[in-house]
């Protein structure tokens, strides 16, 4: 989307798509949440590295949070269930507290005044090292789990499992120990929470169950011959969708990841998200998608007269006055 509005390519379907999406989000129909993962992503090209953040920012006035922060708010809800003695659960509908404290309810402002804070060169190298390493990384792992000839399941089980082990080992924490010497000294407070990392109610959290899904999927869709190899991008896509799937409604991924998803929409479908993919071909049928929920919004005529006339006269107030609203 970004290269065809740099290019200025007014035949291209992402400019259609580009304009219905402002639309419907200025007529207060649709939110676009701008993700950190994609923020981070851009920044390693220089000819996007301004132009997604600003993209982003003109769709939606709601910034997620980084997945380490989503995945820490959902393991502090299980790790007081842990601590009531609570059977371990998997939440569907977790609070959309735990990704922004920014409601996607409310409407757009009037006006956005924001700040893109770029990166020194030497936390930008620094970036580009480690995913080069993630690259490896990821390759080693998808290879081992296929020569291993381990099944979904127990690959499932080994990711689901490995959150909570990564967590015990590099942290922070802090906050799940803050919580636990309230309740116990500081040795048993240490040995409960490794008890509960090491435990199912941190493998069942949202985002552990998601990604080891997908890790699972991935895995087999390789061990079946798949002629794409992996790539250092898959950590990301996974870690993108295991976040954010419980607290959007559509979530919109490449060709490969949405072939991967639709083998295990069952495993999927008890969270409030929908995974599509979204090549040039499938745009149209999103851009009527789009416009359907337009027309059958019934704010959003009032909305769009709203903005026209505060951009027209500068004046809410005014507006207000002239058609007989409170503005209290």
């Amino acid at each position: 989307m970004v290269t065809a509005i740099a290019g200025d390519d007014r035949t291209s379907p992402w400019i259609a798509l580009h304009e219905t999406l402002r639309v419907a989000a200025h007529r207060n129909v649709i939110c676009c949440p701008g993700s950190p993962v994609i923020d981070h992503e851009s920044q390693f090209s220089s000819r996007v590295s301004r132009a997604v953040p600003e993209m982003s920012r003109a769709l939606g006035d709601v910034r997620l949070r980084f997945p380490s922060a989503v995945q820490e708010n959902q393991l502090l809800r299980a790790f007081r269930r842990f601590l009531d003695n609570a059977p371990p659960q998997t939440e569907h509908e977790p609070p959309f507290s735990d990704v922004s404290d920014d409601k996607p309810h409310d409407w757009l402002p009037f006006v956005q005044i924001s700040s893109l804070i770029h990166v020194s060169p030497a936390e930008l190298a620094s970036r580009r090292e480690s995913k080069e390493s993630l690259r490896e990384n990821v390759s080693e792992i998808f290879k081992r789990y296929v020569s291993e000839g381990l099944t979904t399941d127990e690959i499932r089980i080994r990711e689901a499992r490995g959150v909570g082990s990564a967590l015990f080992r590099v942290g922070p924490l802090w906050a799940f120990l803050h919580i636990a010497r309230k309740r116990f000294d500081e040795s048993t407070a240490w040995d409960a929470t490794k008890r509960f990392l090491m435990s199912d109610y941190a493998a069942m959290i949202p985002a552990a169950d998601i990604t080891s899904r997908m890790y699972a999927a991935v895995a087999a869709a390789f061990s079946a011959g798949s002629q794409r190899l992996p790539k250092s991008s898959d950590a990301d896509d996974i870690q993108q969708i295991g976040t954010y799937l419980p607290y959007v409604d559509v979530l919109v991924v490449d060709r490969f990841f949405a072939h991967v998803s639709s083998a295990m929409a069952r495993d999927l479908d008890a969270y409030q998200g929908t995974i599509r993919g979204l090549g040039e071909k499938q745009i149209p049928e999103f851009i009527d998608w789009l416009n359907g929920l337009v027309n059958q919004a019934d704010h959003a005529p009032l909305s769009a007269r709203i903005y026209e006339e505060v951009g027209q006269h500068g004046s809410f107030r005014k507006f207000t006055d002239r058609i007989g609203l409170s503005h209290s």
